[in-house]
């Protein structure tokens, strides 16, 4: 194995490590929107953003994929 292979291991090692991260993130947010959502049914997307910190079109994404 050259220095070149290591380092190409070694990016893709770090790409699968932040995906897993992103993926948590969305996964958390999911919750705490269904979380909102149960605790006030008629909450608006702009608000859950508020609240959980995030831009509006994030809860909206995160709404369609549920």
């Amino acid at each position: 194995m050259t220095v070149n292979d290591e380092r190409v291991d070694v990016n893709v090692t770090e790409k699968v490590d932040a995906t897993e991260n992103v993926t948590d993130a969305s996964q958390k947010t999911s919750q705490k929107i269904i979380d909102l959502i149960k605790e006030d049914p008629c909450i608006s997307t702009s608000k859950m953003a508020e609240i959980i910190g995030v831009d509006r079109r994030n809860i909206a994404r995160n709404i369609k994929k549920l």
